[in-house]
C-alpha cells in the first residue's frame, strides 16, 4: 500500500509529495520534513486514512526513539 507523505517548504512553490511503500519510511520522511520546518505534513495511505498535525508529530517521535537508525539520511550524489 503506497504511503503520500506531503508538506509545504519554505520557498518551495507547491507542496511537496514523497510516496513510500512502507509505513516506517513514511514516518521517517514526514520526521525529516517536521524538523526542517515544513508546514502542513501529513502522510496519507490512499484509502481515506490520513494522519498529521500533534498526531503525526507523536508518531514521528515515537518512531525516532524506537527506530534510531531511521533518522540516518542516505546520500544519492
Amino acid at each position: 500500500m503506497p504511503y503520500i507523505v506531503s508538506g509545504t517548504v519554505a520557498g518551495a512553490p507547491k507542496p511537496v509529495e514523497f510516496r513510500f511503500d512502507e509505513v516506517g519510511m513514511a514516518l521517517n520522511q514526514a520526521g525529516i520534513l517536521l524538523k526542517s520546518g515544513a508546514k502542513d505534513v501529513s502522510i496519507d495511505d490512499g484509502r481515506g486514512h490520513h494522519i498529521k498535525g500533534p498526531a503525526l508529530v507523536s508518531c514521528c517521535e515515537t518512531a525516532y526513539t524506537r527506530r534510531p537508525s531511521a533518522m540516518v539520511r542516505v546520500s544519492t550524489t
